[in-house]
C-alpha cells in the first residue's frame, strides 16, 4: 500500500522518493524526514522547470521555496507545508535530534497535499488524481508492524544520510548541466502539461486540511514564544472534577496546558473552531482553569484560540482584567511574571510620585490621573500636555511608580522620529539612573528595563526571528508603552504595534485630532474630546510664576505673498528680466499667483525683506549683540537653500555657520540639532522645512518666523510651541525669557484665530494599495453587471466573452495577492481570518457587498506581486482607471485619462528607435497615440496596454515638477502689525462640550437665569454668574473649555441662547409689526416664518444673515421684500435681540 500511487502516472520521477519518505515514517523517522526532503527539492525543481519561474538570488532551496514567483503560483498554504518539511529535513540531517513518528507523520502527510497540488495543476494527467484521497497512515503503520515482525526493518546511519545528500547534490548538478540539452524535451513537457491543463475537466476539490491551519496556527505561535506544543502533557491534557452538568463523568480534556519547568500549570489554551469567536470557549475555559487549580493549586492563565484571534483572561484578585484581545501567546518568564503580579502589583494611589523628577502640580496631577484610570481596570490613558510642559519628565516619573509598584517591567517608549527618540533616550537615563535605558536604534541591550524606538524600526524587530525561530518580541515583552506625539505616526499601518503588544498604553501629546483616519481618542479607548488628563498653554502661561512663556505676533505680509507677481504690474525693466527666465516648456506665465511664491518662483527681494526684518526686530542676547536662537519655517527645500544663501550673503559679518538649513536632506542633522540647542554654539539660525516643527526642545529659541502657511491645526500649535519653553537669565543675570516673537508672513496667525476649517488629514494610500482598490473595484463592477445585465458592459444577457476574459484575468491576480501574504508578518496575522478566506480561489468567483468589503480589509498589507518599480505602479493605476471609466460610462474622465496615456506615449515614441525594449512595443505605442483607436476602446484592449508598456514608463522624462524660477524684483512690504494669537485648548471638542451643555441646560431649563435667556430679557452680572456656575457646577467641562466657547459666540450669554434657543411665541412677538393687519405680502409672511424659525433653533440671527443663503436665494436681499427703510427696522430688532443676551 502506498498513498502516492497517483505518481506514478502524473510526476513518476517523484514517486520512489515519496515511497521511502512514508516507508520510513514508524521504522526509522530520521530517514523518512529525509526523503520527503529529498522529494521537496524534486517538486520545485520541477515547478521552476514547467512553469519556466526566474531563479532567485541564491539557488538554496529556502530561497526557491520563498520566493515571490513561487508564492504566487501555489499560495502561502502550501509554502508554508513546504517550509515544515524543508526544516525537518534539514534537522534530519545535521542535527542530533530524536524524532519520533509522529514528527515524521505530519511531515509527510504535508508532503501528500503538496504532491496533489502539484499532480493536479503541473502534470500532463490530472485527470488521474484522486482528490478525495486522505493520507492513510494506519496502513503505514500496519505495514511498519509487520515488517518488524518479519524483522524486515531497515534504519539509515546518520553518516549514510550525508552520504546520500552528497549524491544526491552530485547528481542534481549533472542534471542541470544536462538540461542545455533537453531544452527541446522540456518543451514539448510544457507543451503537453498546457495542453493537459487547458482541456482538464476536473476541478480542484481535493480538501488541503485547510480547516486544521488553526491548530497550525496555535502551533507556530506557541514556538515563536518558546514552547514545545509536542512536549508531554501539552495536548488534550485530561482533568477531573468538572461540573456534571457539562460532562456526566465530570472529566475533559484541556486543548493545551503550557507547564513551568517546575511543573506549575502557567496557562491554558482553549482551541475553538475557526468558525467560532474565541469568546465562545470563556465558560468552559474557566472550568478547566478551576479543575488545574484544584489539582495543583494554582491557577493557570486562560487564553481561548480560534487560530486568528486570541484573548487572554486572568480572573484571579490582583490581575482581574476583563477578556481582552491579544496577538499571542506569552512566553514563560511573561507567564510566571504575570501570575506574580496577582501578590506582588501594589496599590497605585498610595504609592509616593518621585517629585525629583515630576513635581509640579499639573504634573502631579496627570500622573495621578494615569494611576487613577489604570487601578479602574482601563489599560489606556491620553495626557494633553502643552508643548514645553514636560512630557517626557512625566514619563520618566510614571515609569518608576509603574516599575516600583510591580505594574511594569520591561516600558517601551515610541516616538516617530531619530531626534525625538535620542532627546527621549537623554531625558529618561537622566530622570532614571538607577534603570537600564536602550536605544534600539543604536544598541540591542536585551537587559534593559526601558526601550526606547521609532514606530518603523520596531515595526521591523516585531516581524524579526532569531535562528531558532524566536520572536523575541512577543506580545507580552513590554508591559507599558509610552507613544510620545500621539497625534502623529500612531496611525495607518504603525497601529499594528499596539495591537500586537498586550501592554497598557499612555498617549503623551499637544494636539490629539478627532478625525477618520487619525482618530488618537479611538487608539486609547477614551471618548472623543474627553483626554484622561489635560494642561494648557493658557494654563501655563498664566500660572503664577509661569510654567512656559506666551507667543508675540509680529504678523506682515509683502505684495507678492499676499497677490502673487502680475506681469503687466512690473516695471519695464523687472519685464525684460521675466521674459529673460526659462520658465521651462510651454508660454512664459502672465501671472505667478501668491501660493507658487516660494513654491517655484523664488524672489530674492522677498526673502532679502523677511531676513532683514528678523535681524531688525527679532529678540537679541549677549548684550543685544547677536540675534537669539531663531527656527524659521521654509517651504521646501529649495526654498530653505536659498534662504541661507541670501542670508550669508546678507550678513557675511556673521561668519560661516551662524544660519544652517536642517532638515531630513540634511547630512549630520542631528548633529546640527545639538549644535543648535547649545546657547553659545551655532548655528544660530536653523531653517527648516518640517523637521524642526515638533519635538525639539531648545529653551533659547525666542524667534519663530512662519515663511510657508501651514493649513493643519495640530502643526500649528506644535509650531508655536518650539519657543514656549522657559529659559533664566537669557537676556542677563535676572533677566528671563518672558515672551518669544512670532514673524508670519503667510496669515497663519490670523486663519487660526478664527477657527477657520484645515485642511482634512488623510492617511497616505501607497501605491500598491490603489492597485489592489482599483482591481477590486473592476471585479466588483464587473459582477454587479452580470447580474443586472447592463447593457453597456455586457450583451444584454450578462458580460461578453471578452469581458468574462478580463474579469478572470483581474481576480486571478487578486488571488495571487491573497496567496502571497506572508503569514508571519505581524500586519497579516492582524487579519488572517480574511486573508486565509480569500486565498481560496473559489471567493474570487463572485463578490456580492458583504465580500467586497471583505476583501477590502486587505489592500494595506505588504506584499511585492505588483514589484518594485514604481513608474509601473503608477501606470497600473492610471490604466486601471481608464477601465473603470470605461465601465461606468464616464467619457469625460476617460478623455483626461486618454491625454496623459498619450503623452506619455508620444515619448516612448521618440525612442522608439534607440531603446530596443521600446522598439519591440511600436506597434501599440502607435496605436495608443491614435485618437480614433480610443474611440471604442474596451477594458481588454486597456489591460494589453498596460501589460505591454507598465514596464516601459520608466523611460519617461520626468516633467512633474515646474523648473524652479529665482527673480529679484522689488517687493512691497505690507503694513506690520500686532495681532493676539488666541489659545487654543488642545485636546477639547467644542462640538462635543456643546452637545453635552446643550442636554443638560434644556433638562434646567425652569432655573431663573436661563428663562431670562430664553425669553430675550436683558441679562445683568449676577445672571451672567449664575450660568456659568450651571455649566461648572454639572461638571461638563473644565472653565477654561467654557471661556473658549464663550469667546467663538462672542461671549457666555449668546453661548448659552445659542444651546437652548428662543421661546417661539417670543420670537413671533418681536415681529407683530411687520406681519399686522393682514397688510403682509406672502413674500413677507414667508420671510418673517423662515427668521423665526432661525431664531427659535439658534438663540440669535445676526444682521449679515439676511443677506446669505436661505434667505438670499428665495428672496434675494431684505431690502427688495420689505423696503430700504422696514429692512432697516428688521435689522435693528435682530441687534436688539443679540444684545439682550450680553452684558
Amino acid at each position: 500500500m502506498t498513498n502516492f500511487a497517483f505518481l506514478n502516472s502524473t510526476l513518476p520521477a517523484l514517486a520512489e522518493p515519496a515511497r521511502r519518505a512514508e516507508h520510513y515514517i514508524f521504522t526509522d523517522p530520521t530517514s523518512s524526514l529525509f526523503y520527503a526532503r529529498r522529494t521537496l527539492e524534486l517538486l520545485i525543481d520541477h515547478l521552476y522547470t514547467v512553469k519556466n519561474l526566474p531563479e532567485p538570488y541564491d539557488d538554496k532551496l529556502a530561497a526557491r521555496i520563498n520566493s515571490p514567483e513561487l508564492n504566487q503560483l501555489i499560495g502561502r498554504d502550501l509554502v508554508a507545508k513546504a517550509e515544515i518539511i524543508r526544516l525537518a529535513g534539514n534537522k534530519a540531517v545535521h542535527t542530533n535530534i530524536k524524532f519520533t513518528p509522529r514528527d515524521a507523520g505530519v511531515t509527510v502527510e504535508q508532503l501528500f497535499h503538496l504532491l496533489i497540488w502539484a499532480a493536479l495543476h503541473t502534470s500532463a494527467h490530472p485527470e488521474t488524481v484522486p482528490q478525495q484521497a486522505t493520507f492513510n497512515l494506519n496502513a503505514l503503520r500496519q505495514q511498519a508492524e509487520a515488517r518488524a515482525h518479519a524483522s524486515q526493518a531497515h534504519r539509515n546511519t546518520k553518516t549514510q544520510l550525508q552520504e546520500l545528500q552528497e549524491q544526491f547534490a552530485e547528481e542534481d548538478s549533472k542534471r542541470a548541466q544536462e538540461s542545455a540539452e533537453k531544452d527541446r524535451e522540456i518543451a514539448e513537457l510544457r507543451a503537453q502539461i498546457a495542453e493537459a491543463q487547458r482541456t482538464k475537466q476536473v476541478v480542484d476539490t481535493h480538501d488541503y486540511k485547510e480547516n486544521e491551519t488553526r491548530t497550525e496556527y496555535i502551533d507556530l505561535l506557541l514556538r515563536e514564544a518558546g514552547w514545545n506544543p509536542d512536549a508531554p502533557e501539552v495536548r488534550e491534557y485530561p482533568v477531573e472534577g468538572l461540573p456534571i452538568s457539562t460532562n456526566p463523568s465530570g472529566e475533559g480534556n484541556v486543548d493545551y496546558v503550557l507547564w513551568s519547568a517546575d511543573h506549575k500549570p502557567l496557562a491554558i489554551i482553549e482551541a475553538k473552531r475557526t468558525s467560532k469567536n474565541p469568546s465562545t470557549g470563556v465558560h468552559q475555559a474557566q472550568l478547566y482553569a478551576n479543575a488545574l487549580e484544584e489539582k495543583t493549586g494554582l491557577r493557570p492563565i486562560i487564553f481561548i484560540s480560534n487560530g486568528y484571534e486570541h484573548q487572554i483572561i486572568d480572573n484571579r484578585p490582583g490581575s482581574n482584567y476583563p477578556a481582552r484581545k491579544v496577538a499571542g501567546f506569552y512566553t514563560e518568564d511573561e507567564l510566571r511574571l504575570a501570575i506574580s503580579r496577582r501578590t506582588e502589583r501594589k496599590p497605585l494611589p498610595a504609592r509616593p510620585i518621585n517629585t525629583e523628577i515630576a513635581g509640579r502640580p499639573y504634573q502631579i496631577h496627570a500622573i495621578t490621573a494615569v494611576a487613577e484610570t489604570f487601578t479602574s481596570k482601563k489599560r489606556s490613558a491620553l495626557l494633553v500636555m502643552a508643548t514645553g510642559t514636560g512630557k517626557t519628565r512625566i514619563a520618566a516619573a510614571l515609569i518608576e511608580l509603574l516599575q516600583e509598584a510591580s505594574w511594569a517591567k520591561r516600558v517601551l517608549f515610541l516616538a516617530d522620529r531619530t531626534a525625538l527618540v535620542s532627546q527621549a533616550t537623554k531625558v529618561l537615563v537622566e530622570q532614571l539612573p538607577q534603570v537600564p535605558v536602550t536605544n534600539l536604534l543604536t544598541e540591542k541591550n536585551s537587559t534593559a528595563r526601558v526601550f526606547t524606538c521609532t514606530y518603523p524600526t520596531m515595526l521591523n524587530l516585531i516581524n524579526t526571528r532569531d535562528e531558532n525561530g524566536l520572536q523575541k518580541f512577543g506580545p507580552g515583552y513590554f508591559d507599558l508603552i509610552i507613544i510620545d506625539e500621539a497625534h502623529r505616526s500612531v496611525y495607518a499601518k504603525y497601529g499594528e504595534i499596539f495591537n500586537h503588544f498586550d501592554a497598557l498604553k499612555v498617549g503623551l501629546t499637544a494636539t490629539p485630532k478627532d478625525d477618520i483616519a487619525h482618530n488618537t481618542y479611538r487608539l486609547f479607548e477614551i471618548e472623543d474630546g474627553v483626554p484622561t488628563d489635560v494642561y494648557t498653554l493658557e494654563q501655563a502661561v498664566n500660572n503664577e510664576p509661569p510654567y512656559l512663556v506666551p507667543p508675540k505676533s509680529k504678523v506682515r505680509d509683502t505684495l507678492f505673498l499676499r497677490e502673487g507677481v502680475h506681469y503687466d504690474d512690473l516695471s519695464e525693466d523687472d519685464r525684460d528680466a521675466w521674459d529673460e527666465q526659462d520658465w521651462g516648456e510651454g508660454e512664459i506665465p502672465e501671472r505667478v499667483e501668491a501660493p507658487d511664491i516660494n513654491k517655484y518662483l523664488f524672489n530674492l527681494d522677498t526673502i532679502d525683506k523677511v531676513l532683514k526684518n528678523l535681524m531688525d526686530e527679532g529678540h537679541k542676547v549677549a548684550g543685544a549683540d547677536r540675534l537669539g536662537k531663531t527656527i524659521i519655517f521654509a517651504k521646501s527645500q529649495a526654498h530653505a537653500n536659498i534662504i541661507l544663501d541670501r542670508f550669508n550673503a546678507l550678513f557675511p559679518d556673521h561668519g560661516a555657520g551662524f544660519a544652517a538649513v536642517i532638515t531630513h536632506n540634511t547630512s549630520h542633522a542631528q548633529s546640527l540639532i545639538e549644535d543648535f540647542s547649545g546657547p553659545a554654539k551655532t548655528p544660530h539660525v536653523a531653517i527648516s522645512v518640517d523637521m524642526l516643527d515638533t519635538g525639539i526642545d531648545v529653551p533659547e529659541v525666542v524667534n519663530l518666523v512662519f515663511f510657508k502657511p501651514v493649513r493643519s491645526k495640530s502643526k500649528y500649535w506644535q509650531m508655536i510651541g518650539r519657543g514656549t519653553r522657559l529659559c533664566p537669565n537669557l537676556f542677563g543675570p535676572g533677566k528671563d525669557k518672558e515672551n518669544f516673537f512670532v514673524f508670519d508672513w503667510c496669515g497663519n496667525v490670523e486663519f487660526f484665530n478664527h477657527d477657520l476649517p484645515e485642511a482634512g488629514s488623510s492617511t497616505q494610500v501607497s501605491l500598491s494599495e490603489r492597485i489592489f482598490e482599483l482591481e477590486l473595484q473592476l471585479v466588483k463592477y464587473l459582477d454587479d453587471a452580470a447580474d443586472s445585465h447592463i447593457r453597456s458592459v455586457g450583451d444584454g444577457s450578462g458580460l461578453s466573452e471578452d469581458l468574462r476574459e478580463f474579469r478572470v484575468d483581474i481576480a486571478d491576480r487578486l488571488h495571487d495577492f491573497a496567496r502571497s501574504l506572508d503569514s508571519r508578518n505581524v500586519q497579516v496575522r492582524q487579519k488572517m481570518r480574511s486573508v486565509e478566506k480569500f486565498r481560496d480561489a473559489s471567493t474570487w468567483e463572485k463578490l456580492d457587498e458583504e465580500t467586497f468589503m471583505q476583501a477590502s480589509e486587505l489592500a494595506g498589507l505588504y506584499t511585492d506581486i505588483f514589484g518594485a518599480d514604481v513608474d509601473a505602479k503608477r501606470f497600473d493605476v492610471l490604466m486601471h482607471r481608464a477601465q473603470l471609466a470605461v465601465l461606468e460610462g464616464e467619457t469625460a474622465l476617460l478623455e483626461k485619462i486618454a491625454q496623459n496615456v498619450r503623452q506619455l506615449a508620444s515619448d516612448l515614441h521618440g525612442k522608439i528607435d534607440s531603446i530596443p525594449e521600446i522598439g519591440a512595443q511600436a506597434e501599440v505605442i502607435s496605436a495608443v497615440l491614435d485618437v480614433i483607436w480610443w474611440e471604442n476602446v474596451t477594458p481588454s484592449m486597456l489591460e494589453s496596454v498596460r501589460k505591454r508598456l507598465r514596464m516601459l514608463v520608466r523611460h519617461v522624462d520626468k516633467k512633474g515638477n515646474r523648473k524652479p524660477v529665482v527673480l529679484d524684483i522689488e517687493d512691497t512690504l505690507g503694513e506690520a502689525r500686532e495681532v493676539e494669537i488666541i489659545p487654543h485648548v488642545t485636546g477639547t471638542d467644542i462640538a462635543l462640550f456643546e452637545k453635552k451643555a446643550r442636554a443638560y441646560l434644556m433638562e434646567h431649563l425652569s432655573d431663573p437665569a436661563l428663562q431670562k435667556v430664553y425669553r430675550n430679557e436683558k441679562l445683568t452680572e449676577p445672571d451672567y454668574s449664575r450660568l456659568e456656575n450651571i455649566l461648572l457646577d454639572a461638571g461638563i467641562a473644565q472653565k477654561e473649555v467654557i471661556t473658549d466657547a464663550s469667546k467663538a459666540k462672542g461671549g457666555l450669554g449668546l453661548l448659552i441662547r445659542s444651546l437652548v434657543g428662543l421661546d417661539a411665541e417670543t420670537a413671533r412677538s418681536l415681529f407683530a409689526d411687520f406681519i399686522q393687519n393682514n397688510t403682509a405680502t406672502t413674500a413677507q409672511m414667508n420671510f418673517i416664518n423662515i427668521l423665526i424659525e432661525e431664531l427659535t433653533r439658534n438663540g440669535y440671527v445676526p444682521r449679515k444673515r439676511l443677506i446669505e443663503s436661505p434667505f438670499s436665494t428665495l428672496f434675494g436681499s431684505p431690502v427688495n421684500v420689505f423696503g430700504a427703510e422696514r429692512a432697516r427696522s428688521l435689522g435693528v430688532v435682530l441687534d436688539e435681540v443679540e444684545a439682550t443676551a450680553k452684558l
